[in-house]
């Protein structure tokens, strides 16, 4: 079985305003919500490409409440620890006429030593040999900085090889920043990959791919899970032309 851990997850609100104008009234032509959150959105595309998984995340309030349901509507099974604590709502405003996307997003929920501690020992206590689980997202205010550190140890230490990360502290350089920062040209490319990814789950990815002429008939490639073995197959091969660059959205 694969396990998600989302410790700082979110609501997300997608609302459309076409041609959005800051200090002024606006009126929203279309919204939608979503549960969200790095490891939530790995449960998501696992559904999509018919691996089961089981989503652990710490929930809170009226949106803690709404995401499970979302997540159960999907037939995602859940583990979740409910706090006293409001899960975050975070906006994003899409702009259909500008090509803009502009994301609010809330501070997250704290979470202290005992939620964490509680959501780990349930994670710990049901891992089996050949169980995977990917920690992913921002750890929540208040935790430590060695805290997925000390997660994938106390993971390791229930059995579970498939976990191999190599990690440091939180407060450590990163290599390929400090390697990088006065490269304009990787500083690019890196920020357009984050986005990249972010916008795959939203459905506006083409939005930013046109606007960075990049190329459009890169082919899209998929996962083949079967059995715990993984293989990146094609998805679909693109044929467009230069014209499209310019065509309406």
């Amino acid at each position: 079985m694969i396990y998600t851990v989302t410790l700082n997850p979110a609501l997300d609100k997608t609302v459309q305003i076409p041609s959005f104008r800051l200090g002024e009234v606006n009126r929203i032509s279309a919204m939608r919500t979503d549960p969200g959150g790095k490891g939530i959105n790995v449960s998501k595309v696992l559904r999509e490409l018919g691996e089961p998984s089981v989503a652990a995340a710490i929930l809170g309030g009226a949106a803690g409440q709404k995401i499970e349901s979302a997540l159960r509507a999907l037939g995602i099974e859940g583990m979740y620890l409910f706090t006293e604590h409001e899960t975050r709502t975070n906006l994003k405003i899409v702009d259909p006429a500008l090509h803009t996307n502009t994301d609010v997003n809330e501070p997250g929920a704290p979470a202290d030593e005992a939620v964490l501690s509680k959501l780990l020992t349930q994670l710990t206590d049901r891992l089996r040999p050949g169980d995977l689980v990917v920690l992913s997202g921002k750890a929540p205010a208040g935790a430590p900085d060695t805290l997925y550190r000390d997660w994938i140890l106390a993971c390791r230490a229930a059995g579970i090889d498939a976990i191999d990360v190599v990690f440091s502290d939180i407060n450590d350089e990163d290599g390929y920043l400090e390697s990088i920062k006065n490269d304009k040209e990787k500083m690019r490319e890196l920020i357009r990959n984050e986005r990249r990814i972010e916008l795959c789950f939203e459905g506006y990815r083409f939005w930013d791919l046109r606007r960075w002429k990049a190329n459009l008939n890169e082919t899209v490639k998929g996962m083949r899970i079967e059995n715990n073995h993984y293989q990146v197959v094609d998805v679909e091969k693109r044929d467009f032309k230069d014209y499209m660059y310019w065509g309406p959205i």
